[in-house]
């Protein structure tokens, strides 16, 4: 057997050998802005990324159900998101649902 032959010109990219897949990547949160791109949003604008990937403005629906006085949620109830939580807010997110006062 002789020395390997090398993949044409304009073959595929560098990367991980085929079959093996790459490392995943980070979640968008976690991403570094693209070369050239400019500062961060400004905190509490719409287009910045908050945990989980989401953005203020964005719909969500309830995974749980919640009771606290008259205010009630249930699962399946639409909310929308408005911002970071106040407890780990590097992790959670605020969501406002039409039932709910906060």
């Amino acid at each position: 057997m002789g020395p390997p032959i090398p993949p044409p010109a304009g073959g595929p990219p560098p990367g991980p050998p085929m079959g093996i897949p790459g490392p995943p990547p980070p979640p968008p949160w976690q991403q570094s802005p693209p070369p050239g791109a400019s500062s961060s949003p400004a905190p509490g604008s719409e287009d910045q990324l908050l945990p989980g990937g989401y953005r203020i403005g964005d719909g969500v629906v309830s995974r749980i159900a919640h009771t606290s006085g008259a205010e009630t949620l249930k699962v399946g109830d639409k909310g929308t998101v408005v911002g970071v939580a106040t407890q780990d807010p590097h992790t959670r997110i605020r969501c406002k649902f039409p039932n709910m006062a906060s």
